[in-house]
Parts: structure tokens; sequence; C-alpha cells
């Protein structure tokens, strides 16, 4: 793996100041925890009709979770109040699509005896990736936050974890909707996106239909720097994905449950 250069660590840092700094803007404050047991906590105390349910993957009650591959960022009001969460975690493998057939990062405390088998979508079969991942989960953020350009914190997490994890990828898995095609490659600023499992993905069984999204290190270290260069001290504007989508929005309208 390549070191990072002096100058993407700059822009690294940069990233996550302006964060603070837009953040800072409407009252909120960044913070990092290694607590993951607090933020299934805190999810499951939220509105399940909102939080869409709790991932596995970042609960330490199923998943080998610890400080040194995990970790959660969160925005906390003037009043000490957390108002969006986002989880990421880092997954060593060779291939993470054969991981997620094995459903080895789903709930890995203890080997299933007994396991339902994965349904993907043809495209997920030329998925390539492997190395060091992040892998984000449980993006959440309260009601009377939304449309408030908040979805830089998101972006920030993944700086945060390509940073803290040395990642290769960061990557994402969410619900399969025209809407969740266009935030993926949109305001939360992934690079590439394509469909992935059918029916029930273990890691939250609440997903019907899921498609995965993920940017390589080169692609987010350059969405990275054409955000932080664009910022003039205004609105945030959305990172620029470097890749093009496995299907497009309306094409994946198509394949997405009524």
């Amino acid at each position: 793996m390549q070191r990072f250069t002096e100058n993407e660590l700059s822009h690294l840092q940069a990233h996550i100041d302006l964060t603070e700094r837009i953040v800072g803007r409407v009252g909120l404050t960044l913070k990092v925890s290694t607590d993951m047991a607090g933020f299934i906590h805190y999810l499951r105390n939220e509105p399940a009709s909102d939080t869409h349910g709790t991932p596995t993957t970042h609960d330490p009650q199923l998943s080998y979770l610890h400080p040194g591959n995990s970790f959660w960022v969160y925005l906390e009001d003037a009043r000490g109040e957390i108002v969006a969460v986002h989880g990421q975690r880092l997954c060593e493998t060779r291939d993470f699509i054969n991981d997620c057939l094995r459903q080895t990062y789903f709930q890995d405390l203890t080997p299933k005896i007994h396991q339902d088998p994965l349904d993907l979508y043809p495209e997920a079969n030329d998925i390539q990736l492997q190395g060091r991942l992040a892998f984000g989960g449980g993006l959440y953020i309260r009601r009377e936050w939304r449309g408030k350009d908040l979805l830089i914190f998101n972006r920030c997490s993944r700086t945060l974890a390509l940073r803290h994890f040395d990642a290769d990828y960061v990557v994402g898995a969410l619900r399969n909707s025209p809407n969740r095609w266009r935030m993926a490659l949109g305001g939360v600023g992934y690079a590439e996106c394509s469909l992935f499992v059918k029916g029930s993905f273990p890691g939250k069984p609440e997903s019907r239909d899921t498609i995965i999204a993920w940017s390589s290190r080169w692609q987010l270290l350059q969405a990275i720097e054409q955000e932080v260069e664009a910022q003039c001290g205004d609105t945030p504007t959305r990172a620029l994905p470097r890749g093009r989508p496995h299907r497009t929005v309306a094409e994946a309208a198509e394949h997405s449950p009524a």
C-alpha cells in the first residue's frame, strides 16, 4: 500500500476542519467514540420508522468489535443531545463479496450452524473489493435536522475512517430505491454503486432489497480534495464522485421493490 502523502493528509484534515466549521454554524459539535454499544443503544432508542433498525455489523453483541476496528461519529447540539450518527467498521478481506456470501461480517462473534443463502444480483458478482475496507452503517439524522446540509458529516465519517484505518476502500450498503441511489452518488458522495442483494440483507434484516456503494482510496481522496478546494466558507458542496455507477438511477427504479 502506498503511504499517504503530506498533501493528502493535509486535505484529510482540512475536510474534517471544514465539517466542524459547517456543523458549528448551526450550533452542532462533531464528536467521535469507540463505544459501539452506545451507538447501538442510541439507535434503538430512536423511532424505528426513522432508523430502519440497527446494523448487526456494528453491534458488539453480534460482531467482533473493539476500539481498533470500529468507531462512530456523531453530532451533538448545545444541550448535549445527539442529533446525528454514523458508524464505521474495519473489514480486512481478500474478497468482500465472498465474505458477504459466507456472512462472516454480519454476525461474526460465533460461526453460524444454519444460515439462509443470500440472493445476489448478477451485477454483484463482478464487484472486486479487497484489502482494508471501512464499512459504514447506521447513518441516522433526526427529522428536525434533515435538509440542513448535514450530510457532510457522513462524508467526514469516511474521511476519518480512511485515515484511521488506512483503508483501501470505503463501502456502504443501502436500501434499493431511486432516492437511495441518488443519495449514495450525491449527498453521501460514493463514487460507485451497484445492485447488491435481493430480499432480506443479514446485516440489516429490515431492508427488503439493497445496493452497495463504494469509493476506492484514490477516488475518496480526489473527492475530498475537490470538496475542500470548492469551499469558500459558504454552504457545503457535495463531494464529486469520480466513478460511473453500474446502473443509473432510472435503471435502478426498474429493479426497486414496489
